[in-house]
């Protein structure tokens, strides 16, 4: 006589522990993918900039940026009130912001100043003259679905750490038009052209021949 193995108490058991393991896990049917996000610079040919020669001589790093301890983490991070926040669940930044606000910045202000001699902190500089550009990000979020905001502390330095554009305060929002990460993004991304052409501006007359 052949006897069966299958016990139906057991076999309803796994199935059970398999339901809850793909819940937990996030392979159900109704589990959301994760999405990554990147700010993006102005592109080539978009900027708009006329005006004198500039000395090809002097070089711009961009660095360092820094940014408050609630908002240097993967997950994005929104506002529920004033003193409430969100870290979204399945909305990421697909690398540190610090870094994306870096090298955003360096590319926005090659189409602005515009200049190819921009390098990134901590690269160390070349012998010619450099203009270091230290940013503080203050906030840099919102309320989702709502106005974003960019509220930032900046500097430009020179040879020996004098100051060529002393510190200065800046603070830009911006609209998102729907409720959704993407939108909230895009919208951050607006403000962060917004102040990098405001360094542009007062950058750029330091570099006239």
């Amino acid at each position: 006589m052949i006897r069966s193995f299958w016990n139906p108490a057991l076999v309803m058991i796994a199935v059970l522990i398999c339901s809850v393991l793909g819940g937990c896990l996030g392979l159900g049917e109704g589990s959301q993918p994760t999405q990554y996000y990147l700010l993006s610079g102005i592109e080539e040919g978009q900027a708009n900039v006329q005006g004198a020669p500039l000395d090809t001589e002097v070089v711009l790093q961009v660095g360092p940026v820094k940014l408050p301890k609630y908002l240097d983490r993967p997950q994005i991070v929104t506002h529920s009130g004033e003193n409430e926040l969100l870290l979204a669940e399945f909305d990421y930044w697909a690398e540190p912001l610090e870094e994306n606000i870096s090298r955003v910045l360096a590319k926005n202000l090659t189409q602005l100043v515009p200049t190819d001699r921009i390098i990134l902190y901590p690269l160390e500089a070349p012998e010619s003259e450099t203009y270091q550009i230290k940013v503080d990000i203050l906030n840099f979020s919102g309320q989702f679905g709502g106005e974003v905001h960019l509220d930032a502390r900046w500097m430009v330095g020179g040879k020996g750490g004098k100051a060529i554009v002393p510190i200065k305060k800046s603070a830009f929002s911006e609209p998102t038009d729907k409720e959704s990460y993407a939108a909230t993004v895009a919208a951050l991304n607006r403000t962060l052209e917004k102040l990098s052409r405001e360094i542009a501006g007062n950058i750029r007359p330091h570099l006239i021949k």
